[in-house]
């Protein structure tokens, strides 16, 4: 059975258990294994294996410095590894709406980033710590 497509209107993103989905404008989550070669001598074609397994969350704001807003919540993780869950909704989770959890190093923040006349934004790019699970209950 093939799924329906849907317009992503209702993504929810939780890092440090602040729920920052209300200022999140993008966010992705990028998966992937190293490709390991085991093409032995006397081969025709390339045989490979799957290695260890590599992620990076990325997401991009509207910027806001009020209490318990984006600057607030992330200039303090600066360094630090937190705990993060990525869903395409905000529904319950379940087989048609997993939920990603793991954890990211925040490397990286830049509190303001434009020019003249630009909505203010800022965007994230964090390497995951650790396996991520696919909670679908």
């Amino acid at each position: 059975m093939v799924a329906a497509p849907y317009a992503l209107t209702d993504a929810k993103l939780v890092v440090n258990s602040v729920n920052l989905s209300g200022w999140c404008t993008k966010a992705a989550l990028d998966i992937e294994a190293d490709e390991l070669e085991t093409t032995p001598f006397g081969s025709t074609a390339r045989s490979r294996i799957g290695g260890l397994k590599d992620a990076n969350l990325s997401a991009e704001f509207n910027q806001d410095f009020s209490a318990s807003a984006i600057d607030v919540t992330l200039q303090p993780l600066l360094g630090t590894v937190v705990a993060f869950t990525l869903k395409s909704t905000s529904a319950a989770n379940g087989a048609t709406n997993p939920e990603y959890q793991g954890n990211v190093l925040v490397s990286k923040y830049s509190p303001l980033d434009g020019s003249p006349g630009d909505l203010s934004k800022t965007a994230v790019q964090w390497p995951c710590s650790g396996a991520l699970t696919r909670a679908v209950a």
